[in-house]
């Protein structure tokens, strides 16, 4: 059974408003949907040269 969309635009609101614009630059939090399961995440931005462009989750 998939997540219904009423519930996933409350999640996309709620991870929204989590971090303060000021710092959306360096830090986000997302969702991902696969069939019935929502996670929720902490997606970083690039701390290290090495680690290349890739933000992390």
């Amino acid at each position: 059974m998939a997540v219904p969309d009423t519930h996933l635009r409350q999640i996309a609101r709620w991870c929204e408003q989590r971090v303060p614009a000021h710092a959306l630059h360096q830090v986000r939090v997302a969702y991902t949907v696969r069939g019935s399961n929502v996670t929720i995440l902490e997606v970083r931005a690039p701390w290290r040269e090495d680690f290349g462009p890739e933000w992390t989750r």
